[in-house]
């Protein structure tokens, strides 16, 4: 049968699903699910989701962020253009110039790029990658909200009461944890 457990580090409570097994003519204990700091699964699911809806609108407005500082990189890498024409006499920029009329922005290469320019679109050229990455990174993390969610309704478990228990078992002798039965 599975139930909740709770468990006590570094001054956080933090719940885990668990389900005893005998092995070996001993009792372990399997960890099915981690609910964070929820202490019913019903709770950790929502908890899950709004997480990854959280994200999600987050992750999009360093999108909506990335637009504009693509945005102002063309703006800027005109201006530089229109004051340096000579400029387009490079290759870099030249492959730059033919990326940002195609509607790419190339990825840089961190150690070829002089932060010592007086030019603006350096710095909105590493501004938009920048904010690309953290809203990859955010979206990453709302799919994996989204996935814990998807775990914690998957498994099929049935309704149960709640109940206190002491050693992390049920009946158990000493100890404060606390558990839930599903």
């Amino acid at each position: 049968m599975a139930f909740v457990r709770q468990k006590q580090s570094r001054g956080r409570t933090a719940y885990y699903l668990v389900e005893n097994y005998r092995a070996d003519s001993k009792v372990k204990q399997k960890v099915l699910a981690y609910l964070g700091e929820c202490d019913t699964v019903e709770k950790a699911i929502a908890s899950f989701e709004e997480e990854a809806a959280r994200v999600t609108a987050l992750a999009h407005k360093f999108e909506e962020k990335a637009a504009g500082e693509k945005a102002e990189l063309v703006r800027r890498f005109e201006e530089a253009v229109g004051r340096h024409p000579t400029l387009l006499t490079y290759p870099s920029f030249r492959a730059l110039s033919d990326s940002l009329a195609n509607d790419i922005v190339p990825r840089p290469e961190r150690r070829r790029i002089s932060t010592n320019s007086s030019d603006g679109y350096v710095h909105a050229y590493t501004r938009y990658w920048d904010s690309m990455d953290e809203a990859r990174r955010l979206i990453a993390r709302a799919e994996a909200a989204a996935k814990r969610a998807e775990r914690l309704r998957s498994l099929s478990l049935p309704v149960g009461r709640r109940s206190a228990c002491k050693g992390g078992e049920i009946g158990g002798s000493a100890g404060t944890t606390t558990a839930e039965a599903i």
